[in-house]
């Protein structure tokens, strides 16, 4: 069996092409890890749309890979009808992150002031 590296030696891809599929891959892994969860729940997509007041062909969209075009606020409200809450995560370019806190975890740290 060859090597990864090997092979990308020896047929080198369209970097720009390579990145683009690996992008979508990780919004199609994304986007299952949040139908799961929501199929784990109990809700369908409609009632979860009922739930957090927007149409079920958001959530469908959602689901379908187009998180990245879904407000935050959206997503936020998606977890929360789960039971669940979100914490963004920023990579810097030294491979460093800094995890943003969800809202709820701000407001107990206020609430214990």
């Amino acid at each position: 069996m060859t090597p990864l590296p090997d092979l990308h030696r020896r047929r080198p891809g369209n970097r720009e092409n390579i990145d683009r599929i690996k992008a979508g891959m990780y919004s199609d892994a994304k986007a299952y890890r949040l139908r799961t969860l929501r199929e784990e729940s109990g809700l369908t997509q409609e009632s979860l749309a009922k739930k957090i007041g927007v149409g079920q062909n958001r959530i469908s969209q959602i689901e379908h890979g187009h998180l990245t075009s879904a407000r935050v606020s959206t997503v936020q409200k998606y977890v929360a009808a789960l039971g669940g809450s979100l914490e963004l995560t920023v990579k810097r370019a030294d491979g460093s992150t800094v995890t943003l806190p969800a809202e709820e975890d701000l407001e107990d740290l206020a609430d214990s002031k």
